[in-house]
């Protein structure tokens, strides 16, 4: 019950796009609202405004997402969870088509290189019974 009751008092203090901006730049180690605006390369005093809810932050939304590596969606409604999409998923969003199927196929290269190598290193460590030919 506990928990319930801590989520809650956690999702009533983060209630607002402001509320939510400013956790996200806790989380991200920025003390003070003018050093993450320095770092964005944002006038400080737009994103004080932001913070502080004076102006909405709808056009700056996807800049402070992705600075603070938290979804959009989360930080304009609150909906889902804070955290964005990891930031390999974040770069392969960004890759032409073309791109895309290179990586995935250099993926799947190194996913059966590393399954490879950990049968290797089984069989040498005699963890598993190398199975005979037929």
């Amino acid at each position: 019950m506990r928990n319930a009751v801590m989520d809650e008092t956690i999702r009533e203090k983060l209630a607002e796009p402001k509320d939510r901006l400013k956790w996200a730049r806790e989380q991200a180690n920025y003390a003070q609202a003018s050093d993450a605006a320095r770092a964005m390369g944002v006038k400080v005093a737009t994103y004080i405004a932001h913070e502080n809810g004076s102006r909405k932050l709808t056009r700056s939304a996807d800049r402070y997402a992705r600075f603070f590596r938290v979804s959009m969606e989360w930080l304009l409604t609150g909906r889902g969870a804070p955290k964005g999409p990891p930031r390999v998923q974040q770069i392969f969003d960004n890759l032409a088509p073309d791109l895309q199927k290179e990586a995935i196929n250099y993926l799947e290269f190194l996913n059966d290189k590393n399954k490879n190598s950990h049968s290797r290193d089984a069989l040498s460590n005699g963890n598993v019974e190398p199975v005979p030919a037929s």
